[in-house]
């Protein structure tokens, strides 16, 4: 399979920081435990079953882009667009907390 590439420059500036880092720029992301890793689910017929791992991209309104992964229960996002992760903050207080993975 090929590997496919973004060409857009609104992402450059993440992908050179995650490539060749930047001194003196910090890219903050978020991490909270939005369950516990041990905690199993139940599927459609009431058969349990482990999450390892879910993501999604979260679109806000002021027109910032997230990527938010959980692994194993702890939830990470990261913004795509720049060094700020404030959008975020605010996103989750008016959905009263509630992870972007369970809309």
């Amino acid at each position: 399979m090929p590997v496919r590439s973004i060409d857009d420059e609104q992402l450059d500036l993440l992908r050179h920081y995650a490539r060749h880092g930047k001194s003196g720029l910090d890219w903050p992301y978020s991490e909270r435990q939005i369950y516990f890793s041990d905690v199993l689910f139940p599927d459609a017929d009431g058969n349990p079953y482990e999450v390892l791992h879910e993501w999604t991209f979260l679109y806000t309104d002021p027109k910032e882009m997230y990527f938010v992964v959980a692994i194993l229960g702890v939830e990470y996002a990261i913004n795509l667009g720049g060094p700020d992760i404030d959008g975020y903050a605010s996103w989750l207080c008016q959905h009263e907390g509630q992870s972007p993975l369970y809309r």
